[in-house]
């Protein structure tokens, strides 16, 4: 695949999985250095830092830096989006502001692709995924958590956007929904950051 990964400060990595094409924009972090029995000293890349910042210290200010940056990557690479729909994975965690569909729906505005946040919907509670590293354990948890209302998109492109990629089961599972309930034709992966290692 002709991909353009000239881009500014920070470096793809292809994710694979149950999707024709997956990328993250970086790493997550750099190295993490244990300090004692509870805390660790963690170096994380630029995105990392937003992220991080974002997701756990709420600074919704980093949203608009992220969406520049995905946007940015998108645009660039429009020969393979362009007939793209924008889905995210839906979020985990009740919040006022869901980064996660933000992003999306800024990565939307900014590329003019449609961002449809009304097609994939979670069926299952699986909030407890976080705290597993066991990766059949977060299979089993996954399986069946998500469904579409309809296929709407059938035999178009579907871009589906995560803030993190770790193990990759989440994603795996919508992609299989997408497949085998929606009949999408392809689906490309994007995140903003992947972990350094899968669990």
């Amino acid at each position: 695949m002709n991909l353009n990964l000239n881009t500014s400060g920070y470096k793809p990595h292809i994710i694979e999985g149950n999707w024709n094409f997956g990328i993250a924009l970086d790493l997550h972090t750099l190295h993490s250095t244990r300090i004692d029995d509870k805390h660790f000293k963690t170096d994380r890349t630029e995105l990392g830092e937003l992220l991080y910042q974002l997701k756990y210290r709420q600074d919704y200010s980093k949203i608009q830096p992220l969406i520049n940056v995905l946007s940015q990557f998108v645009n660039a690479n429009m020969h393979i989006y362009s007939s793209s729909i924008i889905i995210s994975t839906p979020p985990s965690t009740p919040r006022t502001v869901q980064p996660v569909l933000e992003i999306a729906k800024g990565i939307a505005q900014a590329t003019g692709l449609k961002f449809d946040f009304t097609y994939l919907n979670k069926i299952k509670n699986t909030s407890q995924m976080k705290s597993i590293q066991d990766i059949e354990y977060r299979k089993n948890i996954i399986d069946g958590a998500f469904k579409i209302n309809d296929d709407r998109y059938q035999n178009m492109d579907i871009l589906l956007f995560d803030d993190l990629y770790r193990s990759g089961s989440t994603l795996n599972e919508i992609a299989k929904v997408l497949k085998t309930q929606g009949k999408v034709r392809n689906i490309y992966v994007i995140t903003i950051t992947k972990t350094r290692s899968n669990r």
